[in-house]
This record gives C-alpha cells, structure tokens and sequence, in this order.
C-alpha cells in the first residue's frame, strides 16, 4: 500500500510539467512562470510531510494518511475548475503542505520492520518514489497531448481517489501504541483484564494542549539533527545491499531515506514484536 501511495504522490508532482504548455497559453505567462505552480507543490511537500508525521505518532498511521490523501484530492478540483493561473500557485501549495506520504510510509515501514532489517523495505519504497515520478511523466503525455488542461487535475484525481479507496479498505493500522490501546480496551470490555490499559490512556488520551502542539512539530527537527547512529548504521547496511555502493546517486537517496526515518526508529517500549502483545497495565 506504501508503494501506491508514494506513486500518487509522485505522480502528482511529475505530472503538472504536461500542463506548462497549456498554463502558458491560456493565461498569458511566460513558460517559466507557469513553472511556478509545480515548484511551490515540491517546495510546499518538503515542508509537509514533516509536519504531519509527528501526528501520526500521536493518532496513528492510518487517520492521519487517510486525511493526507483527502486534503491532496480536494485540492485537485480547484485546480481541475480553475478560471485564473492565482488559483494554481495557492491549491498547488495547499496540496503539498497535505502530503504526509513522504514519511509516515516510512514511520510504517519502522512500525514493521526493526532497524537491522528495515533496508529493503526502505529500497523498495525509494524505488516507488522514483517510480511515480515516471508514471506522471508517462501518463500526463498521454493526457497533453488527447485531452484539455484540466485533465491534467482531474486524472491525478482519478489516481489518488483509487489509491485513498484502496487504502481504506485494505491497510490496517500499524502505530504499537494505538494498537495496545485498541487491546487493553478490548480485554476491558471483555472482563479478561479490567485493570490493563494502553499507553495513550494511561497519560490520558489525545488531549494536547497549544504548549504539546508546539512540542509535537518541533519533535521531528530536534531528532532530524540529535539521532545519528541509527540513520547512519541503516545507511551503511543499505548502501553495502546495492550493486555498486560507490554510487554518488544511491547514496544520496539512501542518505535522505534514512535521514526521514529515523524519526520513527525509537519507538517506545510499549511495542508488538514477533506476534507477542505488550501492555501498560495498572495494578
């Protein structure tokens, strides 16, 4: 599921570069302006997808992808309606800043894999975001070239409407705290354990404060410049994995890979390993 959701994500970043043309003509910008849209999307992304993992944490995986993809389709149709090259530059903003793909797939792949053997997930998710960078090539030549400029929109919509379907049907939630909240609610409820609960519950649930708002955005830069070791022993172990290590581009994509993940090695102790479920429990 984390690879077709880096490959709408990429999709949608590659394949504005087949409206340039019919942005420029129709609203009488020059070819570099009508660029702008597509930088402020990749610009806005970057920023994005670091804002929203953090959340993911709080209220897991699932919820807060499921939002990610809801904003980035809606922000599709006033783009697909658009009368004025304004209303392009701010929803391709707004459609970025809803981009959480970028790293809460990899704080999936962290909820699935330990450290030690997270490198070829991590490959395989690379690979996708190379890949959907492709697939909007490809695709949005087609539409260029048979269709009208909003079907540039309208078809990243069409991708990213499947792809949130497939994901709310079928990708269950991965987040070790959440799923020991669901756990000790259901022993619970089922009289097997009364007096066990999950983490979240223990601290009193998701009620945040301004003050923890503020704290939970600036989680992801204190560990993007404290936590080294792990980033830079999975780097090590996922280069050594490709044909030629050596490789500048490899390890420029391994290096930014690791780097978002790390966020989500160290996971709290309260975690699923191997089948087996660990519980806070109140005595």
């Amino acid at each position: 599921m984390v690879f077709f959701i880096q490959i709408t994500i990429n999709t949608n970043a590659s394949m504005y570069s087949h409206a340039v043309a019919g942005v420029s003509e129709q609203f009488g910008v020059s070819k570099q302006v009508a660029r702008i849209p597509q930088m402020a999307f990749l610009v806005a992304y970057g920023f994005g997808c670091e804002l929203w993992a953090p959340w993911s944490e709080e209220f897991g995986r699932w919820p807060i992808q499921q939002l990610s993809l809801f904003l980035v389709n809606l922000w599709q149709i006033p783009c697909g309606l658009s009368k004025n090259y304004a209303t392009y530059v701010v929803f391709r903003i707004f459609g970025g800043l809803s981009t959480a793909g970028g790293s809460v797939t990899l704080g999936v792949l962290a909820d699935m894999w330990t450290p030690d053997e997270q490198e070829y997930a991590v490959a395989f998710l690379v690979l996708s975001s190379v890949g959907g960078s492709v697939v909007g090539a490809i695709l949005g030549a087609f539409v260029e070239e048979y269709l009208p400029l909003p079907w540039i929109f309208w078809m990243q919509l069409i991708i990213g409407g499947v792809v949130q379907l497939i994901h709310l049907l079928c990708n269950p939630e991965t987040r070790s705290t959440i799923l020991l909240d669901r756990e000790a609610k259901r022993r619970r409820k089922s009289d097997e354990d009364p007096n066990i609960y999950g983490p979240n519950e223990i601290r009193g649930g998701h009620r945040i404060t301004l003050k923890e708002v503020g704290t939970i955005f600036w989680r992801y830069v204190h560990k993007l410049g404290t936590n080294e070791h792990d980033a830079d022993g999975m780097l090590d172990r996922f280069t050594c994995s490709l044909p030629s290590p050596s490789c500048c581009g490899s390890r420029f994509l391994a290096a930014l890979a690791m780097r978002l993940s790390s966020p989500f090695s160290s996971l709290s102790n309260q975690c699923i390993r191997n089948g087996d479920l660990v519980l806070l429990a109140l005595a």
